[in-house]
């Protein structure tokens, strides 16, 4: 039993929650059964008509019912790291923002805010 790999599975919940502002609830649904099945399918295609290939494949396997098929954390982390690295090649012009790297080296403080290390 790897604690890791059931992490990894409520990171790519939430995730799915961030990118839909719980417009595609997922969370508390059974994925395994017929319904919850056909709710991740409704889900993954539109993740990846929102976000790219490259993401959805990334959510699908942090998903996974089976743990051992589930990526690692520095595998999703180089993941999310080469998704935002061909972004901002295609649009480098139009925004500025942080890379993972800062992102990651942020404190929480006392009173739940995020400070970032810049």
């Amino acid at each position: 039993y790897n604690p890791f790999k059931s992490d990894c599975y409520s990171l790519g919940m939430l995730m799915v929650d961030i990118c839909f502002v719980n417009k595609e609830e997922i969370t508390g649904i059974n994925l395994n059964n017929k319904e919850g099945k056909e709710k991740k399918k409704r889900v993954l295609e539109k993740l990846e008509a929102h976000f790219g290939l490259e993401f959805k494949n990334l959510i699908e396997r942090m998903l996974s019912p089976e743990p051992k098929k589930r990526p690692e954390y520095d595998d999703i982390l180089q993941t999310l790291e080469k998704i935002e690295k061909d972004y901002c090649a295609k649009n480098s012009n139009k925004l500025d923002i942080l890379s993972s790297n800062e992102i990651l080296s942020g404190k929480l403080t006392d009173d739940g805010q995020v400070k970032l290390d810049i």
